[in-house]
């Protein structure tokens, strides 16, 4: 593709980052392997619009195949790790959770990087709720110690 990046599909303005396809006479005009069928479709003058067949078509593959099933395998692992995170905060709102629980969950919402779901950010709410709860018991209970008997006839025999 000349470039250092993938090319561009023709038909979406998107990358062609797994695979594409060319015609040898227009190089420039490339679809990524999801758009081929209609690139050649209509008698070979679909996206493409060279009207070339498609016994002179190239297709590149950017990766190969034991990269392909390697990064298949991870986004298989990702997706399992999101689908129990969904699982685990879906349990979490239903029900008064620990700030503990609520936290943690925020952490691996930031570590797969889910920040921008729904979910997260009613974690969010939660955790920020929970956060001022007890920084108001705190500030109760500090002001209770200072109130208290021992610290009341303390005071008044200064």
């Amino acid at each position: 593709d000349g470039g250092d990046g993938p090319p561009v599909c023709c038909a979406s303005g998107l990358p062609c980052f797994f695979a594409s396809v060319r015609c040898a006479c227009e190089p420039s005009r490339t679809v990524s392997a999801a758009h081929a069928a209609a690139a050649v479709g209509a008698g070979g003058r679909g996206s493409l619009s060279c009207g070339c067949g498609a016994s002179v078509l190239r297709a590149t593959v950017r990766w190969p195949p034991s990269l392909l099933g390697r990064f298949e395998a991870l986004l298989s692992r990702r997706l399992a790790a999101r689908k129990r995170w969904i699982a685990a905060v879906e349990v979490a709102l239903s029900g008064s959770p620990p700030l503990g629980e609520v936290t943690a969950l925020l952490g691996r919402a930031e570590t797969m990087q889910l920040h921008d779901d729904a979910r997260a950010a009613e974690l969010s709410r939660r955790a920020a709720g929970g956060e001022a709860w007890e920084a108001r018991a705190a500030a109760m209970l500090a002001g209770k110690a200072a109130c208290s008997l021992g610290a009341l006839q303390a005071h008044l025999r200064a």
